[in-house]
C-alpha cells in the first residue's frame, strides 16, 4: 500500500493521534466488533493488520497467546505501544503488501477498515495475498469494512443530531468530517462532478475552523458556524442521494445526470424526467464507444461527441448549453472508464 497515494487526503492519520482515535470511536461505536473478537481470539497468535493506535489492542492482548500489530504510521504505533501491557506483544511499521514476517506464522488476522481505503484492485490483491502467506493452513482472516449504505444511514438527520447531542463540539466536527469524507469517497468511485463539488465544499466549510489560532482560538461562534454548515451540508447530500434513488439513478446513470444538471439555468428549462431519460441514454452511448483505448482515438472521440450532441438535441436540451454539457459528459466518461 502506497501511503502517499492511498491516504493522501488523510493527513491527520499520520500527524494527529487524537484525530485518529475519534475515527476509531465512530467506526465501532457500539463495540460490536470488539465483543465478537473476544469470542474467537482466545489462545491464538493474532495479527492486527492496520492496528492504528490500538483500537482493539486491549481485547486482543488480553485473550490471545501473542499479539502482533502492524500499521503504516509510526506515530500511531507509538501510541499503541503505550497501551500495551504484555512484553510478548510485537509492533511492526510496515505496509501490508510486504510484511517482514515468516510464512504460516499466525492463527488469526484481523484487518479492520483498511482494505476499503485501497482503491487499486491490484494493490488490494497484493495485500490479501501477503496476509494469506502469513496465515497458518487452518487459520482465519477477518475483514471488517462498513457496509455500502452505513455512511448514508449515519448522515440521516436524526443520527447527526444524536451525534451532536452526545459529543463535545470539536469531537462532533471531527466525526462528521469523517462521515462526510467517507460519503465523498463513494462518489469518487464513479462520479466526477459530485466528487469535485462535494470535496471543494467540505474543504471550504472546514477551512476557517482548521486555520483558527492554536492559542485562544476557540471562538464559540466560529465553531457553531462550522457545525451548522456541516450539518446543513450533510442533509443536502442525503437529499440528493434520496432524489437519485427515487429516480432509480445509480452508478453511471447518476453520474451523467449530475453532469447534465450542473448548469442550473439549463435545468430550469427542462423537466426532471427528461433529464433522467437523457442520463440513461447517455450511459448506453458512452458504453458503446468507450472502448479500452477510445481516449487515444480521435475518430472514436469525435463520433461519440457527435452522438452525445444529437442525443441532447433530440430531447430538447437547451442548445446554448449543449456544448458545455457535452464536454462535462465526455469528462465524466473519461473519469469512469
Amino acid at each position: 500500500m502506497d501511503t502517499k497515494n492511498l491516504l493522501k487526503d488523510s493527513k491527520a492519520y499520520y500527524e494527529d493521534n487524537d484525530y485518529y482515535e475519534i475515527f476509531s470511536i465512530a467506526e465501532d461505536g457500539e463495540n460490536k466488533v470488539g465483543a465478537y473478537l473476544e469470542e474467537i481470539c482466545k489462545d491464538k497468535i493474532v495479527l492486527d493488520a492496520g492496528c492504528g493506535t490500538g483500537k482493539f489492542l486491549n481485547i486482543l492482548e488480553e485473550y490471545t497467546k501473542k499479539y502482533i500489530g502492524i500499521d503504516l504510521s509510526a506515530k500511531q504505533l507509538e501510541k499503541a505501544k503505550t497501551k500495551s501491557k504484555k512484553d510478548t506483544s510485537e509492533f511492526i511499521c510496515s505496509n501490508l503488501s510486504n510484511i517482514n514476517l515468516e510464512s504460516d506464522k499466525v492463527d488469526l488476522i484481523v484487518c479492520s477498515w483498511v482494505l476499503g481505503t485501497i482503491i487499486d484492485i491490484t494493490e488490494r490483491n497484493k495485500c490479501l495475498s501477503e496476509l494469506k502467506r502469513l496465515l497458518k493452513s487452518n487459520g482465519t482472516i477477518i475483514l471488517i469494512e462498513n457496509d455500502g449504505n452505513s455512511v448514508w444511514d449515519l448522515l440521516r438527520e436524526d443520527k447527526v443530531k444524536e451525534l451532536r447531542e452526545s459529543n463535545p463540539p470539536h469531537v462532533f466536527i471531527k466525526i462528521l468530517e469523517k462521515l462526510l469524507t467517507q460519503a465523498i469517497k463513494e462518489y469518487k468511485k464513479y462520479n466526477l462532478v459530485k466528487s469535485q463539488e462535494y470535496s471543494e465544499r467540505l474543504r471550504n466549510l472546514l477551512k476557517q475552523y482548521n486555520n483558527r489560532p492554536e492559542i485562544g482560538g476557540d471562538d464559540n461562534s466560529e465553531i457553531e458556524m462550522t457545525i451548522v454548515g456541516l450539518m446543513a451540508f450533510s442533509q443536502e447530500m442525503i437529499e440528493e442521494e434520496d432524489k437519485a434513488n427515487k429516480n432509480h439513478l445509480k452508478g453511471r446513470e447518476r453520474a451523467f445526470y449530475d453532469a447534465l444538471t450542473t448548469d442550473s439555468k439549463a435545468v430550469q428549462l427542462m423537466t426532471d424526467e427528461t433529464l433522467r431519460l437523457i442520463a440513461m441514454k447517455l450511459k448506453d452511448v458512452v458504453e458503446k464507444y468507450a472502448t479500452v483505448d477510445w481516449s487515444k482515438k480521435k475518430s472514436t472521440q469525435a463520433e461519440m461527441r457527435s452522438q452525445i450532441k444529437r442525443l441532447l438535441d433530440a430531447y430538447g436540451y437547451p442548445p446554448e448549453y449543449n456544448e458545455e454539457a457535452t464536454a462535462r459528459v465526455i469528462s465524466q466518461a473519461e473519469y469512469m472508464m
